[in-house]
């Protein structure tokens, strides 16, 4: 080992100074890391390149981007408003709907519906939405009937708005509906409207047994037929006491008159609505039929007879057979107290029974201010829900849905529907006139029929003059 001199040893100390001295000066790494929070729209999948600052007798700091997501704006509550709803007065419509409507409060809270019901019949509502229409002070949402065609008539000036888009944006199941009962709530490829009830007609056939059984005569079934019906109705007229008494009454007007026509083959319009089409050989049949049982078999009151309309004559017994509505099937066999009551339907005549598809109908207003909850109302009137719920109640016919008018329970509580049902499957359809003038057209065709039954004119030459009548009112332009 070689001797280390003076020299060396200065060598090294001065060499081991340096180093530590340049330890000393180098710069100092903290590794700390300063989170920044940066609310960013969306959320994307990068590599993020991290700068590093790095300064001589300083800290050094990481700042990292850290990427959360935004938050949701707060939305403000919804304002309450009026919701417009116009009806006619019915049991089955403003008088029920009144009492449900905390059911739709949980739908719409923010909704207080206000129901504007018109007093009368389903032609008085007609006219007065028409009146409303023009005043521009139509509301939110309406009902309406297939009754001579003024549905279509609210279709055709722009009363109603389509309900596709609506349909469409919530994949709404119209299938749920009868076929035919969504063709009769479509123009012209558009849908205006949901079925609300639907009904095959007035011809369903409540009986007062009681005087069945006084006549010895067999009550009228499902498996009868128009002969049947037509020897009760003669045994039991001539029944003696204190009151005249009739087997049978048929109120004479366009929803009796054309279901007995289509029940012997014939028809009342085409399918286009251009044309009437009475012919004198089935239609004159059944104007006969309806003509004979009250002259030539006196088995029916005439006009002057009748004291307060037929189905008063009935409910005051006086008439043992009368052609009714699924309402009065359903609630006359438990309201009337004074006899027992019988129900079934009218027989059918050489061509099978005859139905013509009579349909209420709920649509959103083209002009709502409030068309989400118009659409709300809409829906929730035209459930399977709704309609099960008032029919048990006994304040009104099935909606047009198969799994209505087949609903065991509702066939349980009203055994008589179970043959509605059947002919609600197979219901006839509702022609009406091309040109919208249904309530004239319907006018026309009861002065018509009015004119036979007072015997002012023959039952042939008065079918010539309904047809003819009729026509004249087809050939008319457009309705606006």
């Amino acid at each position: 080992m070689s001797k280390l001199t003076r020299r060396d040893l200065l060598r090294r100390g001065a060499l081991a100074l340096g180093a530590g001295t340049l330890a000393a000066c180098a710069p100092k790494v903290v590794k700390e890391t300063v989170v920044v929070e940066k609310p960013v729209e969306k959320i994307v999948e990068k590599t993020v390149v991290v700068k590093e600052a790095v300064e001589v007798e300083k800290e050094v700091t990481r700042v990292v981007e850290k990427v959360v997501p935004a938050q949701a704006p707060t939305k403000a509550p919804a304002q309450p408003f009026e919701l417009r709803i116009h009806t006619r007065v019915g049991t089955d419509l403003d008088q029920y709907f009144v009492t449900v409507l905390d059911e739709f409060k949980q739908i719409v809270p923010e909704a207080t519906v206000k129901i504007e019901a018109v007093p009368g019949g389903a032609l008085e509502y007609a006219s007065k939405v028409l009146v409303l229409h023009a005043g521009g002070q139509i509301g939110d949402a309406l009902w309406s009937a297939s009754r001579v065609g003024f549905n279509r008539r609210f279709m055709a000036v722009g009363i109603f708005a389509p309900l596709d888009p609506f349909v469409e944006a919530e994949h709404f199941d119209v299938g749920q509906y009868y076929p035919y009962c969504i063709e009769e709530a479509t123009y012209e490829g558009k849908l205006m409207a949901l079925p609300h009830i639907s009904e095959p007609g007035q011809v369903g056939l409540v009986l007062n047994l009681d005087l069945f059984e006084r006549a010895g005569a067999a009550p009228i079934t499902w498996e009868s037929t128009l002969d049947e019906l037509l020897q009760a109705a003669i045994a039991i007229s001539k029944l003696s006491g204190d009151r005249k008494v009739f087997g049978f009454s048929r109120d004479t007007n366009y929803f009796n008159w054309v279901t007995m026509v289509r029940s012997f083959g014939g028809d009342f319009l085409n399918p286009e609505g251009t044309k009437c089409v009475l012919d004198e050989d089935k239609a004159l049949a059944a104007f006969q039929w309806l003509y004979d049982i009250v002259y030539t078999h006196q088995a029916a009151p005439a006009p002057d007879q009748i004291e307060g309309g037929s189905a008063k004559m009935f409910q005051g017994g006086t008439v043992a057979m009368y052609p009714c509505w699924p309402i009065n099937a359903s609630a006359w066999p438990t309201m009337i107290k004074d006899f027992k009551v019988g129900a079934t339907m009218l027989p059918p005549g050489p061509a099978g029974r005859g139905s013509m598809l009579n349909q209420h109908m709920m649509s959103v207003a083209a002009v709502s201010k409030h068309p989400e909850a118009a659409w709300e109302w809409v829906k929730w009137t035209c459930s399977r829900k709704f309609s099960l719920e008032r029919a048990l109640k006994g304040k009104g016919g099935p909606v047009g849905m198969a799994s209505v008018w087949h609903d065991p329970e509702l066939l349980r509580a009203f055994p008589a529907w179970e043959e509605w049902a059947r002919v609600m499957d197979n219901v006839g359809p509702n022609y009406t006139a091309a040109n919208l003038r249904g309530k004239e057209l319907e006018d026309t065709f009861n002065q018509g029929i009015s004119a036979i039954m007072v015997r002012e004119v023959g039952v042939k030459e008065g079918l010539v003059n309904v047809r003819t009548e009729c026509q004249k009112v087809l050939d008319k332009p457009i309705a606006t």
